[in-house]
């Protein structure tokens, strides 16, 4: 695959969450797929691990949103940075809704082969979100640009 259209299935990967569209997210990943991601504690595995994790987030952050910063791709390899948004109306990590906006930037590595996102892992300002969404207190966070 060329890097253009990796850059193309990782576009899709995004329009998808921001649609809302589990069967357009579905169609990027291999069957084979392992997400990571430290707010998990095992990864993601296969199209239906994609599919449980993707309704997931819908049920906690009907209104997710990711507002691209950047696309890097290098070979068989894209980076995605990201800020995301969000309104807290569901449970998530053990956390009742709060009714929160929050924000939060991530970085995700998708691995592609074939045509599909083989292995993605997501490094995020969980810290920052867990924040706004109250369930860590007396801790302010630094400046940002």
């Amino acid at each position: 695959m060329t890097e253009q259209l990796n850059l193309r299935i990782a576009e899709n990967t995004i329009a998808a969450i921001n649609e809302r569209d589990v069967q357009k997210y579905l169609e990027q990943f291999s069957e084979r797929y392992i997400g990571e991601t430290e707010v998990l504690p095992e990864p993601i595995r296969g199209r239906e691990g994609a599919r449980q994790y993707f309704e997931t987030l819908m049920r906690a952050f009907p209104d997710l949103n990711f507002y691209i910063e950047q696309y890097i791709a290098s070979d068989d390899h894209v980076v995605i940075r990201a800020l995301i948004t969000a309104t807290h109306e569901g449970p998530y990590l053990g956390i009742a809704p709060t009714y929160k906006i929050a924000g939060w930037r991530a970085c995700m590595v998708l691995h592609i082969v074939d045509g599909e996102v083989f292995r993605s892992r997501t490094y995020a300002e969980n810290f920052l979100l867990m924040h706004q969404l109250g369930a860590i207190q007396g801790w302010k966070p630094g400046p940002t640009e």
